[in-house]
């Protein structure tokens, strides 16, 4: 029995020190590869992409001349993401505004194309998107917008006329 537990034990100890120092490596080898490259390792890894609608996909064919450049592997990635972004932040119309899936791909589709080449894509200063037919009256500031951001109730709103 002493036996038994002694071989877990030596197992489960090398298991550990072997991930642990694989980690080390790794880490020191991202970091002197930033310091001599000036970019990191890997910017996209995503062993289990997840996948955007068909209606999705097509409005990222035929109206999205960014994605139709991408390679096929790229594809991947930039869908991930902006299925990442539509599950992670809230969208909401204002002045009978209807949001259809196409809005929120559009909306979607240039965030992550803004931050396509960084490994950090999501942000938490926002979880809300406001969407306003046109210029909108702005109860806070006491003016037209036709955009705001704001940090307190982390939202972003703008006019749809104004974004695309």
């Amino acid at each position: 029995m002493d036996y038994i537990v002694l071989v877990v034990f030596t197992f489960s100890l090398t298991f550990f020190v072997v991930v642990a120092l694989l980690v080390a490596f790794f880490w020191f080898v991202e970091y002197y590869f930033g310091l001599v490259f000036g970019r990191p390792l890997f910017v996209h890894f995503c062993p289990f992409p997840k996948k955007i609608s068909p209606n999705a996909l097509h409005f990222l064919n035929n109206q999205f001349p960014f994605y139709v450049r991408l390679s096929d592997k790229k594809k991947v990635y930039f869908e991930h993401r902006i299925a990442c972004f539509l599950d992670r932040y809230k969208f909401v119309s204002r002045e009978n505004f209807v949001i259809t899936e196409d809005i929120k791909v559009h909306v979607a589709a240039t965030f992550t194309m803004l931050s396509f080449g960084m490994r950090e894509y999501l942000c938490d200063v926002f979880d809300t998107i406001i969407i306003y037919p046109s210029i909108y009256f702005s109860r806070i500031s006491k003016e037209y917008h036709k955009g705001e951001f704001n940090p307190n109730t982390k939202t972003v709103v703008f006019s749809w006329e104004d974004f695309q």
